[in-house]
């Protein structure tokens, strides 16, 4: 699961200065929360970043079962989901995507 930040851009109507309806911009990062079926330690979360090209920062709030991934080769804001990056983790037996 990517982190996403939704963005709302005004666009403002040149010629009468009226605020036009604009649609949400979505931002994907590098980042990726990654849920697991069950309880992993640091070690077996840093292997599994590692076999599908991520870096494991680290678990979530604590939790034995989140993780927060990175790809460092996708860049750090875009506009478009990588699905690619997405399979990967979750061709992972271990890894649950909801």
């Amino acid at each position: 699961m990517a982190i996403v930040l939704i963005i709302s851009l005004l666009e403002i109507n040149p010629s009468n200065g009226k605020m036009l309806q604009s649609k949400p911009l979505q931002v994907f990062t590098n980042s990726f929360h990654v849920k697991f079926r069950q309880d992993i330690d640091h070690r077996l979360a840093h292997r599994i970043a590692k076999r599908h090209g991520f870096i494991n920062l680290g678990s979530i709030l604590g939790s034995q079962r989140e993780y927060h991934f990175q790809h460092r080769a996708l860049p750090q804001i875009r506009h478009k989901r990588s699905i690619i990056h997405y399979r990967q983790l979750k061709s992972d037996h271990l890894v649950w995507i909801d």
